[in-house]
């Protein structure tokens, strides 16, 4: 009867016997980070337990000759085993994943390669079996059946196993995956992670990873404006079907060079290498925010003290707003400030151009700037496009590790404030781009970076939420909801902060929680 049911069941699920659903699982990914998934899956593997009162029953070895009670025995185990796996069979249609469990090598004792014994001592027989919720609560109620666990884990104890618990950060952030990013950059783990700045952690060692949701900014937009742009280096993977590309190259106000398909990947002066940091800092894969996005690049021309034309500022927004916008999954990067008397035309008409890209459903993040000075200066004056209502504005804090991980929570020296500044992040960083066919790496300073790296925080914040429309008013309430405060000139202020606030320590493994 058994071979009978176990074919008919085979055509419909050919095995559900391999151990794919983790309460955790990890995947090494080509970054070096690690990849942890929640489960949604309520099909699990059960530990059965059974009461044998009739005498000796053995898992791994059969006697030739066994004794009447071990002969019992196993007709006892076996017809509560045939009793499971009949159940299985009736009632194949409350498997989530019935499809599941098809390659792994199967241990064969008995009839049923879906509900088997592996333990037996004294009284009890314990059989190991693949079951849905449902059947969970049908198997508890068979005659012999003492008790039915969930199956669980142990973890090796083994030295150098990392300090931070997985469950405890998707729980906290709510994530649909995380990826662990591990001994990264010293300004991408201060966007991961609460205030460091307990006494109780002072010699644990700092926590040097930055940890993400998995999506990392996927199917978003990050628009550059900037100068020069190189994507054919190690920094931009061409994978997760993702597009790196040079858009367009603006000049006196036109997009003058017609870039072609296959020779897209560098655009501008490569000895300027800001739009290189700027993406970097962005989409890189080891420097940026989130190595998942799509970055595409709108070179402006610029002197080698990084001042570009306010005209070809005008023409590369004008070239966005009628080309590049996918509502709701775009953001801007604008790395450049400068001083705009308010009543001008030039003033007004980008403010305009950033209005209607942000009504079109795009979300435009701007540098503060690098003087010291209130953006709203004057009363006829003001550093834009951060003056902008519609912009998110970015100012930089002092991200310098040797001043001390206490000593980070604040203003950078030359960072621009004031009430327009909505947001800061790291002002110093670390990046790597092409210079004169070598990869050259360099600390960085500026709210150029602190934009950047604003931007990518957005981007992964909307892929992980893809239901989400994000407006910027409805994005700049969720950073400032996530933000770690700080205080400037006695007003409180914030820094970005991707969800993740639980503090941990290298050297141990008990988190400090906000």
């Amino acid at each position: 009867m058994i071979s009978r049911i176990k074919i008919l069941f085979i055509l419909v699920i050919y095995v559900l016997l391999i151990n794919t659903v983790f309460a955790k699982s990890i995947n090494t990914l080509s970054n070096g980070g690690k990849v942890i998934k929640k489960n949604k899956n309520e099909d699990q593997f059960y530990l059965i337990y059974i009461k044998n009162t009739f005498g000796e029953f053995n898992i791994f070895s059969k006697p030739k000759n066994m004794k009447r009670q071990e002969i019992e025995a196993n007709e006892y185990v076996f017809s509560v085993v045939d009793e499971i796996h009949a159940l299985i069979v009736e009632s194949k249609d409350t498997y989530k994943n019935p499809e599941n469990n098809s390659n792994q090598q199967l241990f064969n004792y008995g009839d049923s390669e879906f509900i088997y014994p592996i333990s037996a001592t004294g009284d009890k027989v314990v059989l190991l079996g693949y079951l849905s919720k449902k059947i969970v609560e049908k198997v508890k109620k068979i005659n012999g059946v003492t008790s039915v666990s969930q199956d669980s884990y142990y973890e090796a104890q083994e030295a150098g196993l990392h300090y931070y618990d997985e469950q405890e950060i998707l729980m906290e952030t709510k994530w649909k995956n995380l990826t662990v990013r591990e001994n990264a950059d010293f300004h991408l783990s201060l966007l991961s992670q609460g205030k460091y700045d307990r006494d109780e952690l002072a010699n644990d060692g700092y926590d040097t990873n930055y940890y993400y949701p998995s999506s990392a900014g996927e199917d978003i937009d990050i628009i550059i404006i900037d100068t020069s742009f190189n994507f054919n280096y190690f920094e931009f993977p061409r994978t997760h079907n993702r597009t790196l590309k040079c858009e367009a190259i603006i000049h006196n106000g036109k997009n003058e060079i017609r870039i072609e398909p296959g020779n897209d990947y560098d655009c501008g002066n490569q000895q300027i290498q800001h739009g290189q940091w700027v993406a970097d800092s962005a989409g890189g894969l080891h420097h940026g925010t989130a190595s998942r996005a799509n970055i595409y690049g709108i070179s402006l021309p610029s002197d080698t003290s990084f001042r570009f034309k306010v005209s070809d500022v005008i023409a590369g927004l004008q070239y966005v707003l009628e080309n590049m916008i996918k509502p709701h999954k775009t953001i801007i990067n604008i790395s450049l400030s400068g001083l705009s008397d308010k009543i001008s035309d030039n003033h007004k008409i980008q403010e305009d151009l950033i209005n209607q890209i942000t009504e079109k459903g795009g979300i435009v993040v701007a540098a503060a700037g690098n003087y010291n000075f209130e953006i709203d200066c004057t009363a006829r004056l003001a550093y834009v496009p951060c003056y902008f209502n519609s912009t998110i504005c970015v100012g930089g804090i002092d991200s310098r590790p040797e001043i001390g991980i206490k000593n980070v929570y604040k203003k950078a020296e030359y960072s621009n404030y004031g009430k327009e500044v909505d947001v800061y992040a790291p002002y110093f960083v670390y990046n790597e781009n092409v210079s004169d066919n070598e990869i050259v790496g360099k600390r960085h300073e500026g709210t150029s970076f602190a934009s950047p790296l604003t931007a990518g925080i957005i981007a992964t914040i909307m892929s992980d939420h893809p239901e989400i429309e994000f407006t910027k008013d409805s994005m700049l309430e969720y950073l400032l909801e996530k933000a770690i405060p700080f205080t400037f000139d006695d007003e409180v202020q914030y820094i970005v902060n991707n969800g993740k606030h639980t503090v941990y320590a290298k050297n141990t493994t008990t988190p400090i929680h906000p």
